[in-house]
């Protein structure tokens, strides 16, 4: 049986995939350089690569799915579309209306990464960490300070990250048909969903956060035509989050989740059914595997230690190292990862604690910004507020269990930046009083609407299509 695209051209890309490859990306080339717009699809893209991995069922077996070749190049896709937008802020430059956000500060942390592996004598590996981090993050930094300018433009970027979620799904789906054993790592009692990762705890770390953004657009979503696909998405999440048996990935949503659902109760009520109708019907597809989710979900409930004799030997390498710590990428010298901190503090010592500590001390300044102005923005931007802010705390909670914080190519870098630049546009636009540009009436007319925006050749500029009559014929702008 087939079981991944690998084995249909020989275990490696046939010439057929290497020039559609070749021209894919000379269109996305040409599509940043003739419209602004094409930066939500490489958005979309990078979020896409950013949830996937090669999967390992063991230290030297490699499970190989239907899109394994595309796996295997996620960080060099991701590092191609985060080129491309650094290629668009060139060309079309950054207007007056953009804003910066708080995400430079993970930049910062990024380079220093680059610099200790660098001191540490991993040459290579500090040049591409920098590469990394100067085209991908830099990248995201500087398009997406054009890229959350007003509301249409935050559901937009949330809409990316939920398009991934769906491509994510489908490809786990049509994985199922061929062979569900590519994408399960078996235990000794049970087996335990990787899906389109390399392991449950990173499909897990994917599923978590995602499962709360089509949460998300399922109950706020303005353009309510979608909102049926980001239901069913959000109940496919969830069974497949339980599936891993990651208490990080159930954790991650539950307080994600509690940001999402604070200020949308009564919609919750009408939800809840559907969403837990859309997961029996799913397990009861599944059939055997169904028992498999049943003793994962038991996991969930387990008081097991996993963690603390790593976080134990990670302080040991940063006490026996504490000014340049032990290097990174072995487990002797503090490699491995099950602590963003921890782990920032045994591979690359206490300058890193430091730029962790600053990371987090401006994130919280910032989300402390926009809670003291949610009061005086409009009511339908409180969800947007509550799920930004939410997001920013899961982000530094989970590290504390995890190591994401030091990759180069993870889902909760896209969902960093992007949160952090829609709080600064939210900051700027409820300073400036814009939210009274628009009335309720006008608002829910714009999203009946057709959603565009026209774009001057010339000047590259963004020219709102917002334009509404109500009363007498007055526009409200």
């Amino acid at each position: 049986m087939l079981t991944s695209l690998a084995q249909t051209t020989g275990g490696g890309p046939s010439m057929g995939l290497i020039v559609l490859a070749i021209l894919g990306a000379l269109a996305a080339v040409i599509a940043v350089l003739s419209r602004w717009g094409a930066v939500f699809v490489i958005f979309t893209i990078m979020a896409f690569m950013a949830s996937i991995s090669y999967g390992m069922a063991g230290e030297d077996k490699t499970l190989s799915t239907w899109l394994a070749p595309v796996e295997a190049q996620r960080s060099l896709i991701f590092l191609f579309m985060g080129g491309l937008l650094l290629l668009s802020f060139l060309v079309h430059g950054l207007s007056r209306e953009g804003v910066f956000s708080h995400g430079f500060a993970l930049v910062i942390v990024g380079l220093y990464n680059a610099l200790m592996r660098a001191v540490h004598a991993e040459i290579m590996d500090a040049a591409l960490t920098l590469v990394f981090v100067v085209v991908t993050q830099l990248g995201l930094i500087v398009a997406l300070s054009r890229m959350v300018r007003d509301e249409t433009d935050w559901y937009k970027c949330f809409r990316c990250v939920g398009i991934a979620s769906l491509l994510w799904i489908g490809a786990a789906l049509v994985q199922l048909a061929i062979n569900p054993d590519a994408m399960l790592r078996h235990g000794p009692y049970f087996a335990r969903f990787q899906g389109m990762t390399f392991n449950p705890q990173a499909a897990a770390l994917t599923l978590g956060i995602t499962s709360v953004v089509t949460i998300f657009l399922a109950l706020n979503d303005p353009k309510h035509r979608y909102r049926v696909f980001w239901t069913a998405a959000a109940g496919l999440n969830l069974v497949f989050l339980l599936w891993t048996g990651s208490r990080t990935g159930m954790g991650i949503f539950t307080l994600g989740a509690a940001s999402v659902l604070v200020s949308r109760f009564s919609r919750v009520i009408l939800l809840v059914p559907i969403v837990a109708g859309i997961v029996m019907v799913t397990l009861t597809l599944l059939g055997d595997a169904a028992s498999d989710i049943s003793s994962t979900a038991d996991r969930l409930t387990s008081t097991e230690d996993s963690r603390t004799h790593a976080w134990h030997a990670m302080w040991q390498v940063f006490m026996d190292n504490p000014v340049i710590g032990g290097g990174p990428g072995k487990e002797d010298r503090g490699g491995r990862s099950e602590n963003s901190y921890l782990y920032g503090l045994a591979a690359f010592g206490a300058g890193m604690g430091l730029l962790l500590l600053m990371l987090f001390v401006v994130s919280v300044a910032q989300c402390l910004r926009l809670f003291m102005r949610r009061g005086r923005a409009p009511k339908r931007w409180h969800p947007i507020i509550d799920v930004v802010i939410g997001y920013q705390a899961v982000y530094f909670i989970a590290a504390m269990v995890e190591g994401y914080i030091m990759a180069r190519v993870n889902i909760h870098i896209l969902m960093f930046y992007m949160t952090a630049s829609i709080a600064a546009a939210l900051i700027k636009r409820i300073d400036e009083g814009q939210a009274e540009w628009y009335t309720e009436e006008a608002y829910d007319v714009e999203h009946e609407a057709e959603e565009g925006a026209l774009y001057s050749e010339q000047y590259g500029e963004h020219i709102d299509a917002y334009e509404y009559e109500y009363g007498d014929g007055a526009a409200v702008r």
